[in-house]
């Protein structure tokens, strides 16, 4: 079994992620969801970029 394509598999979740929140009403009874869903997005990006070489 071949290594999954990490790039690929973090890009298409990201993208996928990113839809949502911007589909997500921003009511009060979603804030608690969304700032979730953004933290983590921006703690795996700020762990992707640390591991970038370049």
């Amino acid at each position: 079994m071949k290594e999954p394509d990490w790039k690929k598999l973090y890009l298409t979740l990201f993208g996928k992620l990113d839809d949502a929140l911007e589909a997500l009403p921003l009511l009060p009874e979603n804030l608690k969801t969304y700032q979730i869903l953004h933290d983590a997005m921006q703690e795996a990006e700020d762990l992707y970029c640390e591991g970038d070489p370049s």
